[in-house]
């Protein structure tokens, strides 16, 4: 089963949102998420992924920049090792 985490947020500090600006016409705006569109933005991504699923990579699941593949052996241990990608993201907020 495969997870596709597009639309995770990840904030972009104040001191570094100008970085981020474009115009359009007369107005000018500036991103407060990072776009998976900016330079940087996907290798971000993907050491806080792998930073939130420390020591299930490789045998719960596998993460590549935007996705996230949970494998197991039956229907009924994937549900279980989904369980294990989506609730350490709940532990280390609590």
């Amino acid at each position: 089963m495969s997870n596709d985490f597009r639309g995770a947020i990840i904030p972009i500090a104040e001191e570094n949102r100008d970085k981020s600006a474009f115009v359009t016409g007369s107005e000018c705006y500036r991103f407060t998420v990072m776009p998976f569109g900016l330079t940087c933005a996907a290798s971000v991504f993907q050491r806080l992924m792998d930073f939130v699923l420390f020591g299930l990579s490789y045998l719960t699941c596998l993460v590549y920049l935007d996705d996230a593949i949970v494998f197991g052996r039956s229907f009924d241990e994937e549900l279980h090792r989904l369980g294990e990608v989506f609730f350490p993201v709940e532990k280390r907020e609590a």
